[in-house]
């Protein structure tokens, strides 16, 4: 079972994933954490534990300090690094304060995938999914899953409309939404606008539209667990049970919406707002990828994916095709929230690019 994949699964396989992510926290003292590489060793005498650091896990630790996470990314693969390694040690070893090592064994290997505070109190994918997906089954005539993915940050899960709300010529396209959730701190559990084209199976995530955002509070009392695995309970039944009726009203009234009236705006607009004749195409969708924080080589990549559409929905499209083909989902979301991003540019944006290109 890989991490992090450019794939979508099934929902049926993703929620097993989910369920089956073999969670496991440790605590452990800051000044018995070594790091070797990208690996932790915990506890530097006896009984010790040694697991590989995804690189948020490798951020999180390194950020505990102002400035020595950027040395990390500048000394990474240099003759630098071994400089980051004795700075980081050091910096542990002189630190008062309990951590709370977050672990997962998603293909067969245990990876830290979060170093947090002893306060730190845990509201996972496998909580909150059941209630999820309960709700949305109880609107099945509407809704179906388009499955999704977890990373080594983030679970994603789409839904759409079991039948396609717009058609622009051969295109087909589904309203929806998606669940983020993030276990190791990075963001809220969020649904947001999503659009999924049944022609060229490309999605649109709407970052700026965000349908229900669920903060939760992650900051609890400290762990009694000095050192090792934490098995303590860190949340009482009746916080779970008020955990999980939130979950639940937040899905049953995305559910119960009619976000199509939302996006019919954007997508008839998108469809209207054309590349001006005598605009080249290629240096017109540069500009765009710029505007949207397109990396350069990504930029240089959108043309193979251009079906020539020239309009704002076949821009987009070009950028969502894109997102199909990168290594992992994480930059598949982020091109599918560029996406998203180009659809909402209006008119004084629009002739803004066109007046660059």
């Amino acid at each position: 079972m890989k991490i992090n994949e450019n794939t979508t699964a099934p929902i049926g396989d993703l929620a097993t994933k989910i369920m089956n992510l073999q969670r496991e926290d440790y605590a452990v003292p800051a000044k018995q954490v070594l790091v070797s590489g990208n690996n932790i060793a915990l506890g530097r005498q006896g009984e010790t534990y040694d697991f590989k650091l995804t690189e948020h896990a490798h951020s999180q630790l390194a950020g505990r300090w102002n400035g020595l996470n950027t040395f990390r990314r500048h000394a990474q693969d240099t003759d630098l690094y071994p400089v980051y390694e004795r700075t980081v040690n050091d910096a542990l070893e002189l630190d008062e304060k309990k951590l709370t090592v977050r672990t997962m064994q998603p293909n067969g290997e245990r990876v830290a995938r979060a170093v947090v505070s002893d306060k730190f109190k845990p509201i996972d994918d496998d909580l909150l999914v059941p209630e999820v997906l309960d709700v949305v089954g109880d609107h099945a005539d509407k809704w179906r899953a388009l499955g999704g993915q977890v990373t080594d940050t983030n679970t994603y899960i789409r839904f759409i409309t079991r039948t396609p709300d717009f058609k622009f010529g051969e295109r087909e396209v589904h309203v929806g939404f998606q669940y983020s959730n993030s276990e190791v701190g990075a963001g809220s559990t969020r649904f947001s606008m999503f659009l999924f084209d049944s022609f060229c199976e490309n999605g649109c995530v709407f970052g700026n539209m965000v349908l229900q955002d669920v903060k939760w509070q992650h900051r609890g009392s400290a762990i009694s667990t000095d050192f090792g695995r934490i098995f303590e309970d860190r949340m009482k039944m009746a916080e779970i049970v008020n955990i999980k009726g939130a979950i639940r009203d937040a899905s049953a009234l995305v559910a119960k919406g009619r976000h199509d009236e939302t996006v019919r705006n954007y997508l008839e607009a998108a469809w209207s707002r054309e590349i001006p004749d005598g605009v080249k195409a290629s240096e017109f969708l540069k500009n765009v990828g710029d505007r949207v924080n397109l990396t350069k080589s990504e930029q240089e990549e959108l043309l193979v994916h251009y079906d020539g559409t020239a309009n704002q929905y076949g821009v987009q499209a070009a950028v969502t095709k894109l997102a199909q083909h990168v290594p992992t989902y994480t930059d598949r979301v982020r091109l599918e929230t560029a996406g998203g991003a180009i659809m909402s540019l209006n008119d004084r944006d629009w002739k803004s690019i066109a007046a660059l290109s």
